[in-house]
């Protein structure tokens, strides 16, 4: 009887010892917009999740994913900018994920965690307007080489 008595305390020491609460993997809305330096959105612009790509911003500038992630993650977000622009500030940006429903008691879905990154173009257009008073041929200078010459009007 004591024996018994000795193993049912092993046995929950046993068990009770090594357990730790459950991971919990839900849903997690993942929001990630990319605007120009004048707020507007920009289509193009690949998103990166850690070291996975997780889409390319449409017309709206967006890219939105559900994440099965344990509640609370920290993960990288990043964005290469599209072709001809660069980031503005850091390209990268570590977001936790939390799972969060809105407080008005009607909806049950996920509020979205939202990430923003700004991209701006690295060739910005440019007009150079040159009056010479009638000097026709002069060479138009911009750093250090002519990429024009006056016309007969000056």
């Amino acid at each position: 009887m004591k024996r018994q008595g000795m193993f049912w305390a092993w046995l929950s020491a046993v068990s009770l010892g090594g357990c730790e609460p459950a991971e919990v993997i839900r849903e997690v809305p993942l929001h990630v917009r990319v605007v120009d330096e004048n707020e507007h959105p920009l289509a193009g612009a690949t998103v990166h999740l850690d070291e996975t790509d997780i889409g390319t911003t449409d017309e709206r500038g967006t890219v939105t994913v559900d994440l099965a992630e344990s509640d609370g993650r920290r993960v990288t977000a990043r964005v290469t900018c599209p072709d001809q622009w660069t980031p503005c500030g850091e390209p990268s940006r570590e977001v936790q994920l939390r799972y969060l429903t809105p407080l008005d008691g009607r909806s049950t879905s996920a509020v979205p965690v939202e990430v923003d990154f700004r991209c701006r173009a690295i060739v910005q257009p440019q007009v150079l307007l040159v009056r010479t008073n009638g000097r026709s041929g002069l060479p138009v200078m911009v750093l250090g080489q002519a990429v024009a010459r006056t016309d007969s009007q000056g």
